[in-house]
């Protein structure tokens, strides 16, 4: 059987990374432009923000963490600068520049998709992989120390609520996710904050409406 990656590794696959909300961040928008939608869901851009959130990058750490070159990776870069979702972190020697994470927590309205002709095919392909990361995640719990296990939690709760209930229950964990990043949100992008013994955790949380089963 073959070992998953280990989650604390700099390695990030293209077909296999996504958006997602982390600490440190510094702000936080809706993008409701479907075209900077399609723009941010090109793969390596997704895997560019993928490997950010462990910390700033050069094009060529990028390139290394990824498997692409440099040169694709700067050119994907300044994109995502482009996009508001980087910018420039410390400017080197021989014109070198590391890149850091802005938006990390985004959404697109409902209203906006509608518009388009295929409205879950926008969606399912960045669901997929956030889902693969979700499960690859899950399943490193078998290959590392025991008491990480411990120290984890999955869950799975259905309710009945009004949107009033769901809109408090939303914003009560938004609220405590907010917390955890005011306390530990810098450790993401300055690894010397980072203390000894500490590892990439990933925080997936979903509370929306179950499908309900189509009329007959």
């Amino acid at each position: 059987m073959e070992q998953p990656q280990e989650l604390g590794s700099r390695r990030v696959r293209t077909e296999n990374t996504q958006l997602r909300d982390a600490g440190g961040a510094r702000s936080s928008r809706m993008a409701a432009d479907i075209k900077t939608l399609r723009g941010l869901s090109h793969p390596v851009r997704m895997a560019l923000v993928d490997a950010l959130l462990l910390g700033p990058l050069s094009a060529t750490d990028a390139g290394e963490a990824i498997g692409e070159s440099a040169t694709t990776c700067s050119f994907h870069l300044r994109q995502l600068a482009k996009y508001g979702m980087v910018e420039v972190h410390e400017t080197g020697p021989g014109r070198r520049r590391t890149w850091k994470l802005i938006e990390k927590r985004w959404r697109v309205p409902s209203a906006v998709l509608r518009d388009e002709s295929d409205p879950v095919g926008m969606y399912e392909a960045v669901l997929d992989r956030f889902l693969e990361q979700a499960r690859s995640a899950v399943l490193s719990l078998a290959y590392i120390d025991s008491s990480w296990d411990e120290a984890s939690t999955t869950s799975r709760s259905p309710f009945y609520l009004t949107k009033q209930e769901l809109a408090d229950f939303s914003a009560h964990l938004t609220r405590l996710v907010q917390a955890y990043k005011s306390k530990v949100g810098e450790r993401t992008q300055n690894p010397e904050l980072r203390p000894r013994g500490s590892r990439p955790i990933e925080v997936i949380l979903f509370a929306v409406p179950a499908a309900e089963e189509p009329s007959e």
